[in-house]
């Protein structure tokens, strides 16, 4: 994320509660879930690419709202679960070869 988009989630994060954006993070990811299901029935159709769009615009808006999540828990302690996952999957990964 670049510091210009740091800057931009740290002015939203200073003006709301963790409760209030937990609520919101709630609400995006289900919409982020209804926009993968469509993308999938819309699969082949002419509302593909209508789908795909919709699906990129409630990812983004999910990320912004797991940054702010990743600030309100704890930065270090959030990445540092990111990192055990991902070597993990590394792992799981390798195993599989």
């Amino acid at each position: 994320m670049s510091e210009e988009l740091r800057e931009l989630l740290w002015y939203i994060v200073s003006n709301y509660t963790f409760g209030q954006q937990r609520e919101i993070f709630v609400e995006k990811c289900a919409e982020a879930i209804q926009a993968a299901q469509k993308l999938k029935r819309a699969n082949g159709t002419a509302d593909y690419e209508k789908a795909i769009s919709h699906l990129r615009e409630e990812v983004a808006d999910v990320l912004i709202m797991a940054e702010q999540m990743r600030y309100f828990l704890g930065e270090e302690k959030v990445d540092g679960i990111i990192k055990s996952k991902l070597e993990r999957q590394i792992e799981r990964i390798k195993e599989e070869v």
